[in-house]
């Protein structure tokens, strides 16, 4: 037990100083809140034309530009989606006392198993999971469609894609068959809503 809150502060920690490095700061807020008020009329103007003023295009421009920015729950979903698959995926076997995929492949043999080291290729793949997840929450990428689009973009569907890959990681290693082939399931309908929303751009 204290081995896993080791390990689950280490986790938290890393993930709260990603997003304390990478979402805007008030002051960021502030500064274009104060740009803005520069431009109203004098105090001599009415209370209900300073009101409309403060709804100008140039205003409704800036504010826009600055939401697009923002990172959004869509870019906070993913990070939190790698750190859980990564978390449960390389340290599931120590804290939860299971099984590995390449243990229990063994044990499970089909015409279409690859040998252990196959496995090694999980490292390579999540190399490049862990480079799409910190490009997401980019600022010239966070808002780009390819990341937030429900219609033409990854959406919610990788979130989702690393919670199931979580869950297989732990049915799977004590050995419920039957419940983890639901989880390998709801991955791969993830996968291909990713790959059917990107053709259709």
């Amino acid at each position: 037990a204290h081995y896993f809150s080791e390990i689950f502060v280490g986790v938290t920690t890393i993930t709260t100083f990603t997003l304390h490095i990478l979402l805007p700061t008030t002051l960021d807020y502030h500064e274009l809140s104060k740009h803005s008020y520069q431009s109203l009329p004098s105090d001599e103007t009415p209370l209900c034309t300073i009101i409309i003023k403060t709804t100008t295009s140039t205003n409704a421009e800036e504010l826009t530009s600055f939401q697009s920015i923002m990172l959004n729950y869509l870019n906070a979903l993913n990070l939190i989606g790698y750190v859980v698959n990564v978390f449960f995926t390389f340290f599931s076997t120590l804290i939860f006392d299971i099984k590995g995929p390449g243990e229990l492949s063994d044990k499970y043999q089909t015409i279409i198993t690859p040998t252990g080291f196959i496995f090694s290729i999980w490292g390579v793949i999540f190399i490049f999971q862990g480079i799409f997840t910190v490009v997401q929450m980019l600022k010239d990428f966070r808002a780009v469609d390819l990341v937030r689009s429900h219609s033409s973009g990854v959406s919610y569907w990788y979130f989702i894609t690393c919670i199931a890959q979580s869950a297989w990681t732990i049915l799977f290693g004590k050995e419920m068959i039957l419940q983890s082939t639901i989880a390998m399931l709801i991955i791969l309908y993830s996968l291909v809503q990713i790959v059917q929303n990107q053709s259709s751009q």
